[in-house]
Formats: C-alpha cells, structure tokens, sequence
C-alpha cells in the first residue's frame, strides 16, 4: 500500500502483532444498553475481536434492546459481520465513537461488512471508517415467510469513509432462492456521511444503495450493474468529485434487477442541481428524476454520456443533457420531461420513443433523431427563439397506433421540424395526428413540416386519406 495516512499505519502496527475472531453477545443490563467495544464482559468468552484478519461477530440472537457499541480506541478488523436468527435480530445495533474502524485483512482478499438476519432492523456504523483493502457490504435480511423485509444498512452522516491508495466498496447480494424483494425500492444500503479518495463504489445488488449526502469525493467510480442508487444528497458531491465517473455495467444475469441510479429529494439552489461527472454506458442506462417541491425540478448532466448503451429517462421531474453526448443506444423518455442544453446533444443514430404524457424540449437548440416512436400521447416543445431546427429521419415504417404528437413554441414552417428528406418520412396516418400550436400539421416536400397547405404539385405526393383531409381543410 501506498501514501497510507500515519493514523492507518499507527492502527495496523498496533494491530499486526495479534489477531482475534470474536463473537459479541451484548449486555442486556440497561434500556438502552451501551458498551465500550474493549469491555470484554459483551463478548463470548471474554475474547474482544480485534486485529488484522479478525472478525468480529456482533450477534442479536437474545437481544430485548437496540444497542449501542462505542469505539474511542483506534480499531482493526478484517470483518464485521451482524448476525442474529431469531426475534432478536429486530433490535438495531449502533457502532459509535470518537476514533475510527480500519479494515484490513491482512492481505487475504477483500474485508466483508454483512448484515445477515431476521426481522425489519438496522445496523448504524457512526464512525470513520479506513479502507486497507477493498470492502464488500452485504445485506441479505430475511424471514422465515421466505419474504424479505425492510432493513437498513447505514454507515451513518457522522461517518467517513476513507483510503489513502485505491479501494473499492462493492454492494453484493446473496438473497436465498426462496427470498424475494419486499419492494425493490426501498433503500437497504445507506452511505450517509463523506467517501474520500480514489475508492470505487460497486453496486450490484438487489438491496438498493442509497446516497443521501453531497459529501462524497472519491474519484474511483461508481459503477452500477444491478439495483437503484439513489441519491438525495443532490448536486455537488452527491456522485463523488467532479472527475468521478458513472459506469452502467451489464448485468450478471438478465434475471437480475436492471441497474439505475435515481435522484430525489428537495433542491434549494441551482448548484445543487448539476451533476459534471461523465457517464459511461456499457448497457442501457436508466436514470430517474423525481424531485420534491423546492427551487428547481431539473437535474443536469453536465458531463458527458457515451458508450454501446441507449438512455432511459424516468421519473416526473425534468432531466437535461448539458453536453454533446455520443452514446450509441436509443434514447426513451418514460416519464417526464428530457430537455437539450447544446445543439447535437444527443447523437443523430439515436431513435427517440416517448411514452405517454412525455416532452422532449428542444430548448432553442438543433437536435437530429435517427427516428421518432410514440408509445403514449406525446410533447415535442421547441423553444421560443425560432431559429432551432428538429429533425427526425424517415419514421414511415413506425406504427404510432392511436397516439399523438402535439409540437408547440416558435415554429417556422419549413424549417423547424422535418421528417425525413421528402414528403414519404410520414404516413398519412402519423401526419393527421401531429399537431403545431393546435393547428393541423402538413408535410412539404422536402420533409419539413408547416402549418399551411402545401401546393398542388406537392399535394399530388401525398397519398389518399391524407389528400381527402387536406382538400377538406382546404373547402374551410
């Protein structure tokens, strides 16, 4: 290990000379019971674990209360593991104190950080925490229903966790074949104080991790392949350094939950609403904004977005591309509001699909489309300035269905939205449901759409059903 801190040395100096497994049992005296990690009365046998590759056992097999353990004594262990079987393992177990937890295996591989038990339960770690080596937390609650229920797993806003070379802290499921989620979107896992350094965090795992802190400043990547992360933290911070890296990673196995990272949570000023980390999608990235009354209801990716994958947006709130982005893969809006802050944002091979109740704001900038599929009543705003341009390629051969597209803000006809290169880039079935400003939408020749009757010679081109409507129109 490299430019290790003098307090990470001090504890593994200390600690290398022995190393002892210990089990604590707690010590049900008060309500709530409290105990120095060193009191050697909690723990089985009088053995306090402690020690490079030690692990300590904290089991809540016969507890009647939630626990306290303090830490003021600089402590190295390689694992941590909350175990507990029965009605006891309810009880929350808390790790406080003024000094810090150092996991080091002593070179045997990564250090485990597991809660493993019954019942809907937390586990608190409210003290710093020093990364020797790489960390995996895992937490796999369960009941003998075969349900899993609503546990937590906190390293708790007094806490920091921290590496002076390169770490990473990875989020793994073990849930039992038998054991399925009580609901996919309650958040097991909680960072909730500062991540320091060049630390990774890995996240595969159907307890979802959430971030509910604008503390973190690590710069070794958060790397989602299965499972929401969600941050509340917001902004700055709230996805580590500004140069961190997100990284959607292909998932295991398709039966695994699909990787996405959600941001919610209240918004108080416009620096809180950017995010300038670069977003790497390997697979199909899905990102979900849904924000609570404040100041702003956008998120911004400031950074970049590029790799194989296609972008999922979701959630009701709006979510806005900053960048000229260069992923590969379609770009769907399944809810809410996705706006361009640059023209190209996003790359001309990509196809647009809209669900329903869905917009796509243009923003006053020019945005090219492979394609356009609706899968719901639509919304394509383009902005007041009237100089912008959308264009979609030929999207004859798409069925639309029964949905719509309504198109408001400054149009110019013939030059704003076009689809395709002549007047075959629609059907006349799509054409008569587009509407422009609550007029009905005409396609010219060139492919533009406008709001006017096109000439004769360009009538002509259209086909049966469409012509019959124009020529009615026109009689009006």
């Amino acid at each position: 290990m490299k430019y290790l801190t003098p307090l990470l040395l001090s504890a593994l100096s200390t600690a290398s000379a022995f190393a002892a497994d210990g089990t604590y049992l707690g010590a049900n005296v008060v309500s709530p019971p409290r105990q120095n990690w060193t009191a050697t009365a909690g723990w089985e046998n009088n053995i306090v674990a402690s020690g490079a590759g030690s692990t300590a056992t904290i089991s809540r097999e016969l507890w009647t209360f939630n626990q306290t353990i303090t830490n003021n004594s600089p402590l190295v262990i390689g694992n941590l593991i909350f175990t507990g079987t029965t009605q006891g393992a309810a009880y929350n177990a808390i790790i406080t104190g003024s000094n810090t937890i150092t996991f080091n295996t002593n070179g045997n591989g990564a250090s485990l950080l597991e809660s493993n038990g019954w019942g809907a339960s937390a586990i608190l770690i409210n003290a710093n925490v020093i990364l020797a080596n790489d960390l995996n937390i895992k937490s796999t609650p369960q009941d003998s229903s075969g349900q899993e229920v609503n546990t937590h797993f906190s390293i708790g806003s007094l806490s920091k966790i921290i590496n002076s070379d390169n770490a990473t802290l990875k989020t793994i499921t073990t849930l039992k074949s038998d054991i399925t989620p009580s609901d996919p979107y309650n958040f097991r896992i909680v960072i909730a104080g500062g991540v320091d350094g060049n630390i990774a965090i890995r996240h595969n795992s159907g307890n979802n991790l959430n971030l509910t802190t604008n503390a973190l400043t690590n710069y070794g990547g958060l790397y989602i392949r299965s499972g929401v992360v969600n941050s509340t933290g917001i902004g700055t911070g709230a996805l580590g350094a500004a140069n961190n890296h997100v990284v959607f990673e292909v998932r295991d196995n398709v039966s695994d939950y699909v990787g996405m990272i959600t941001f919610s949570g209240t918004i108080t000023s416009s620096a809180q609403a950017i995010a300038s980390q670069t977003f790497d999608l390997q697979t199909d990235g899905r990102i979900g904004v849904t924000l609570a009354a404040g100041t702003n209801s956008t998120i911004t990716l400031a950074g970049q977005i590029s790799g194989v994958g296609g972008l999922y947006k979701l959630g009701t709130s709006t979510l806005a591309l900053a960048a000229q982005n260069t992923y590969q893969g379609d770009t769907t809006i399944s809810a809410g509001t996705l706006i361009v802050g640059t023209h190209s944002a996003i790359a001309s091979t990509s196809q647009l699909i809209m669900a329903a109740a869905t917009t796509f704001s243009a923003n006053n900038f020019n945005q090219t489309f492979a394609s356009l599929d609706l899968n719901g009543n639509a919304f394509i705003t383009l902005g007041e300035a009237g100089t912008n341009a959308v264009v979609f390629g030929d999207s004859s051969s798409i069925d639309w269905g029964t949905y719509t597209l309504t198109i408001t803000g400054t149009f110019i006809d013939g030059q704003s939205v076009r689809f395709g290169t002549d007047a075959t880039g629609l059907t006349a079935d799509q054409l008569a449901k587009i509407t422009i400003n609550g007029e009905q939408a005409y396609l010219w020749s060139n492919g533009y759409l406008a709001t006017t009757i096109p000439e004769p010679a360009v009538a002509a081109l259209l086909t049966g059903a469409l012509a019959l409507a124009l020529a009615a129109r026109r009689r009006r």
